[in-house]
């Protein structure tokens, strides 16, 4: 059975020898495709469009978001933020959920009160503590 090459789609990788700076200019001059959406009590839903790359920084680890790339879904401990050509956005210290998926990204954030499970595992040890 002969192997057929699969020209992908996906976002292009980005070669560690690229710094950060090339990435945040190869974003800004492109209009994206990339259609954010924030969620949160205090400001309810923020939508952001035109953007071509995401970034999110946790306290131990960092994620860039290009168009077309896989979905994901996790945790943020951390900054986010949304740039493309006309836009730049920035959430410093924020505690919440995200997911991206067909160039949307949702950013579901934890209010005050409500916690995840890491930090109520926390809490449950301190109290057997003491």
């Amino acid at each position: 059975m002969a192997r057929k090459e699969i020209k992908s789609t996906m976002a292009v990788s980005v070669e560690t020898s690229q710094s950060e700076k090339e990435l945040e200019a190869y974003a800004r001059a492109r209009v994206g495709r990339i259609q954010a959406q924030v969620s949160s009590f205090e400001n309810g839903l923020e939508i952001f469009k035109n953007i071509s790359m995401v970034r999110v920084k946790n306290r131990k680890s960092s994620l860039t978001i290009l168009e077309d790339y896989t979905p994901v879904v996790g945790m943020v401990d951390g900054d986010v933020e949304f740039i493309g050509r006309d836009v730049y956005y920035s959430i410093k210290g924020v505690k919440g959920f995200l997911c991206h998926v067909h160039n949307v990204f949702f950013l579901i954030q934890n209010e005050q009160g409500l916690v995840t499970p890491e930090e109520e595992e926390e809490a449950e040890k301190r109290a057997a503590a003491r």
